[in-house]
């Protein structure tokens, strides 16, 4: 018997656990219990939650952000202010003629404005060209957009629209203006039309 009782003790010494061993266990835990809450967090709330597009502003979501007003003209000669569009949803462009990544997204914006023509939409596309090439920007854009059959304004961006709108470190940004004037999404990468579908139906519905 007090062999069995020996023999018993040095099985279960060898799966003892050391301290350091313990402070993984509990770490590991912990970490699991965080990711779980995370998980939780952004699939469980309200529409138009996380989880979040790369930098994506939640605080958009609520319809507490005033989307600064500009008056421009457009490479057709045509002078306009974004509060003309209040009443209508609004798909921002900030792009660059130059950046790859910003000619992927212009067919979506394109099919936007043909398809919603008829209804409370608009597309408006800010290029960054003349930050770099104020004087040969304009002629630049205007080729552009004959080259990539843009159906909607373009306008040359200035660096008080940059400071407007916050910090453009990459190119293309889009931000969804709701009927009110407030920005509801933005986007730091092209993204589905279904996306702006969605998006632009539900506010069209508040």
């Amino acid at each position: 018997m007090a062999t069995e009782e020996k023999e018993k003790k040095l099985f279960l010494g060898k799966f003892e656990l050391t301290q350091k061993q313990r402070s993984w266990i509990y770490t590991g835990m912990f970490i699991t219990a965080a990711l779980i809450f995370f998980i939780v967090n952004n699939t469980n709330g309200e529409e138009g939650e996380g989880p979040y597009p790369p930098d994506y502003n939640p605080s958009y979501a609520k319809g507490n952000f005033s989307a600064p007003d500009f008056t421009l003209s457009t490479v057709d000669g045509e002078k306009i202010s974004l509060s003309d569009y209040r009443g209508k949803v609004v798909i921002l462009n900030f792009f660059a003629t130059w950046s790859k990544e910003s000619q992927r997204g212009i067919p979506e914006l394109i099919s936007m404005q043909y398809d919603y023509s008829d209804k409370d939409i608009a597309v408006i596309g800010m290029s960054l060209d003349a930050l770099n090439d104020q004087e040969g920007a304009e002629e630049k854009l205007k080729n552009y957009k004959v080259q990539m059959g843009i159906n909607y304004p373009l306008v040359l961006a200035n660096s008080d629209m940059i400071h407007k709108y916050g910090d453009l470190k990459q190119l293309p940004v889009y931000f969804i203006i709701d009927t009110q004037g407030n920005i509801r999404k933005k986007y730091t990468m092209p993204v589905p039309r279904s996306y702006y579908k969605a998006h632009i139906e539900n506010l069209l519905n508040e």
